[in-house]
C-alpha cells in the first residue's frame, strides 16, 4: 500500500472508537523548498527591587523556514516596554540570514552552530543579544519513539538558557506529553497533544556577570502534529515563572513573567 495511503487510512481510524490505528511520530523536512513558520513571543513582566517596581512587556516575532539541515531566517521584529520608555528594535539586516541546525528525528531542541547563529540585539535591559533559537526552539517539541494513540503519554527533562526580565538564567523543565486525539486544522489532518511543564530556575547572569537566582516555572501547551508530512502544524502555549535574585549589597530582585507562544506552520504543498 502507498505509504501515505496508509497514513491517510491511519488518521481516519485514529480517535475511532474500537478501530484506532497507532501513528508514528517523526519530523521530517523538504530540503527543497523547506517547511515555512511563523513564531510569537510574548513577555508580560513584573520587576521590583526594594521600593522600585516597574511593569514591562516585550515583543519578539520571526519568519522562518526549515530546510533539512539548515534555516533561514526570513523576517524578525522585536520590542521593549518599560513603564513609560518603549523601544522597537532594528532587524531588517537578519532577515535572509542562513544558519546549519539539526533536527533530532524525536524532536527536543535543535542544535546549532553558536557562531553562524543570529541574535537580535535587545539592549541591556532587555536581555543583551537575544539568539534567535529562543523563537524557534519552541516549534519543535519531543516525540515518543513509540507509535501513539489516543491516551498515549510521554515526557522529557531539558536544560536550556531562558530570558526572565532581563537576566538570563538556567531552567531545568519537566514536560509530559498526552495525545488528546485528532484534529483538523486548515484541512490538515493532525495529531493533537497537550504538555504540562516544571520546573526550576537558577544560575542567573546578567551583562555577563552572575547573579544568584532561584525560581518556579510552570506551562501548558496544545499544539497539532501531521504525521503525513512530519512537521508542527500549530503550537500554542503558556508558561509562568517566579523568581528572585538575592543580593548582599542590593536588594533582592523579584521577577514575575508570563510567556505567550504562537508556532504556526505556514508552508503549502501538494498532497497526492
Amino acid at each position: 500500500m502507498h505509504d501515505k495511503t496508509a497514513m491517510f487510512l491511519a488518521l481516519v481510524a485514529f480517535g475511532c472508537s474500537g478501530a484506532e490505528a497507532p501513528v508514528q511520530l517523526a519530523y521530517r523536512f523538504d530540503t527543497t523548498q523547506g517547511n515555512a513558520f511563523t513564531a510569537e513571543l510574548g513577555h508580560e513582566i513584573d520587576f521590583s527591587m526594594g521600593d522600585h517596581a516597574m511593569h514591562g512587556t516585550r515583543q519578539m516575532g520571526a519568519g522562518y523556514t526549515i530546510l533539512g539541515e539548515s534555516a533561514r531566517l526570513d523576517s524578525a521584529k522585536a520590542s521593549m516596554i518599560w513603564g513609560e520608555n518603549q523601544q522597537r528594535i532594528d532587524t531588517r539586516h537578519l532577515a535572509g540570514v542562513v544558519f546549519p541546525l539539526t533536527v533530532p528525528a524525536t524532536g527536543g531542541p535543535p542544535t546549532y552552530d553558536a557562531g553562524s547563529l543570529p541574535v537580535i540585539e535587545m539592549g541591556g535591559q532587555a536581555g543583551g543579544a537575544v539568539p534567535a533559537n529562543i523563537l524557534i526552539d519552541y516549534g519543535f517539541p519531543t516525540l515518543p519513539t513509540e507509535p501513539v494513540t489516543t491516551g498515549s503519554t510521554w515526557s522529557d527533562t531539558r536544560s536550556h538558557p531562558r530570558l526572565e526580565a532581563f537576566m538570563w538564567v538556567m531552567a531545568d523543565v519537566t514536560t509530559t506529553y498526552r495525545v488528546k486525539g485528532q484534529s483538523t486544522i486548515d484541512g490538515t489532518h493532525c495529531v493533537e497533544v497537550t504538555s504540562e511543564s516544571v520546573g526550576t530556575l537558577s544560575e542567573g547572569s546578567h551583562d555577563g556577570e552572575a547573579q544568584p537566582y532561584a525560581g518556579q516555572l510552570t506551562g501548558s501547551a496544545t499544539w497539532c502534529f501531521d504525521p503525513e508530512s512530519g512537521v508542527l502544524v500549530q503550537m500554542v502555549g503558556e508558561e509562568l515563572s517566579d523568581g528572585v535574585s538575592a543580593g548582599t549589597d542590593r536588594p533582592d530582585v523579584l521577577i514575575k513573567q508570563t510567556t505567550k507562544i504562537e508556532i504556526r506552520n505556514i508552508a503549502t504543498r501538494e498532497r497526492e
